[in-house]
């Protein structure tokens, strides 16, 4: 930067001004002190986006489920013997043929993996034949289902759909578990028959007692497997073959 000055004989003369070093690392001081406050806020807004994400491709799931349940006209019960068969039956006769609502990048799982990820459930040959797709069968997926629902289950309170990992008693398995949640033991979403979808730290609710509604009391629980129909059978991509 210049600075232009009339010096003893009447003359215009410059100077050169510089930042000095203790100026130049303040100024960097200053930077970093910055950077350290924005970048954990700016990494809780990208958590906070994915997560909302992963809620709205759980609603598309619950959504399919009952689009493939009262198709008929009379309602009819989803029934698989493994997740993918389920996925399947929604890709065939639900409109649900997104691989990527299945699973989300934040899932220790899927990160690990290092195949290919599949953006289709199944292929169709347009003549009614339908083929699962050999990149989305057995690929670790971020949610476990429900088989066997009766199609007599309240839909506000009946869960069809949650983050993989839940265990029995309403908290999500942590990180170093053998198989561990969909988000790390941090929380997960739950899904219900009509749509609805919520995001739960866990699920024993502030008294402890529990924020699902036992399927036969009608009671508060924490154990999603009283949430639903006995006969009903939990479906996950961890499932032992």
């Amino acid at each position: 930067m210049l600075s232009y000055a009339r010096n003893m004989s009447g003359t215009l003369s410059h100077r050169r001004w510089a930042f000095t070093l203790v100026e130049l690392l303040t100024v960097l001081a200053i930077v970093a002190v910055l950077t350290a406050a924005l970048i954990p806020a700016v990494g809780k807004v990208l958590q906070s986006a994915r997560r909302s994400q992963a809620g709205e491709n759980m609603r598309q799931i619950a959504i399919a489920y009952a689009t493939y349940s009262g198709e008929s006209g009379t309602p009819r019960t989803l029934n698989a013997t493994s997740i993918y068969d389920w996925a399947l039956t929604l890709a065939k006769s639900g409109g649900l043929n997104e691989a990527t609502l299945f699973y989300n990048g934040d899932d220790p799982l899927v990160s690990a993996n290092s195949e290919s990820r599949p953006k289709t459930i199944a292929y169709s040959d347009g003549a009614g034949a339908w083929t699962i797709n050999p990149d989305f069968d057995g690929f670790p997926l971020s949610v476990s289902v429900v088989s066997g629902l009766a199609s007599g289950a309240d839909p506000s309170t009946t869960p069809v759909a949650w983050s993989r990992g839940l265990l029995s008693d309403g908290t999500w398995a942590g990180p170093s578990a053998a198989s561990p949640s969909a988000w790390n033991g941090e929380g997960g979403h739950v899904a219900y028959l009509d749509g609805h979808v919520v995001w739960y730290r866990d699920l024993k609710g502030e008294d402890g007692n529990g924020v699902l509604v036992n399927y036969v009391t009608k009671r508060p629980t924490a154990n999603i497997l009283e949430a639903i129909n006995s006969g009903a059978k939990v479906l996950s991509s961890t499932d032992a073959p």
